[in-house]
């Protein structure tokens, strides 16, 4: 009869056991679909937001041409991707800061340019081979 006591308590443990950790299991699966929507969600907050674009210039608005030395460079304007060098852009009148940037070049300097006031219209930024 011992036996019959010992194999049933063992049963009973063993069974004990197993609901934990199905318990822990339903937990973890439960964090992790957590995790998963959390970060489904921060993704789809990172993609839904447009880029920044360069503000309207109104009707005094300047064409401007904006080349790099060498051509292809990403151009910011006022902190603002504006494209790929060359490439045409109506600014406002007045100061502007560009910057130009290309893989295997150094990225150059803060370049101030004050739209209306150069002739032609027409600016190059140069960059210098980084290796």
């Amino acid at each position: 009869m011992g036996g019959k006591v010992a194999d049933a308590r063992k049963g009973e443990a063993h069974r004990a056991k197993s609901g934990i950790a199905a318990g822990w299991s339903a937990v973890a699966r439960a964090a992790a679909s957590a995790l998963l929507v959390a970060v489904l969600v921060g993704l789809a907050a990172c993609t839904a937001a447009p880029a920044p674009a360069l503000p309207d210039p109104g009707p005094n608005g300047v064409e401007l041409t904006i080349k790099s030395a060498p051509d292809g460079a990403s151009i910011v304007i006022d902190g603002i991707a504006a494209g790929t060098a060359p490439l045409k852009v109506k600014l406002r009148p007045g100061p502007h800061r560009m910057r130009a940037s290309l893989t295997g070049y150094y990225p150059g300097p803060d370049t101030r340019v004050q739209v209306g006031a150069t002739e032609p219209p027409e600016v190059t930024l140069h960059l210098v081979a980084s290796h």
